[in-house]
């Protein structure tokens, strides 16, 4: 939606975060206030899906703590938390 205002962002998620607070909250930016809304807005939805994925995280650290499974599964290089107790909900008990 900015791109076709001419406002292009840096990659990457806080780089673009960034970029829309900057420009949302200057009022010499020279964008619309639908667009002005319409970032706000995006940043709100941002907001929610970060605390949403923070909630999971912390689900899955605690189920990750308190089964022996998930916990003997991340001894194997390049298996952590998320991957262990995914293979061990999909298997359950082998």
């Amino acid at each position: 939606m900015f791109a076709e205002e001419g406002v292009i962002f840096p990659i990457g998620l806080p780089q673009l975060r960034k970029g829309v607070v900057a420009l949302v909250n200057d009022p010499d930016s020279g964008i619309t206030s639908l667009l002005r809304r319409l970032g706000s807005m995006y940043l709100e939805q941002l907001k929610a899906l970060q605390q949403w994925l923070d909630e999971l995280a912390t689900e899955i650290a605690e189920i990750f703590k308190s089964n022996e499974a998930c916990q003997r599964l991340a001894t194997v290089p390049g298996i952590g938390p998320v991957i262990a107790t995914a293979l061990v909900s999909s298997v359950g008990d082998p």
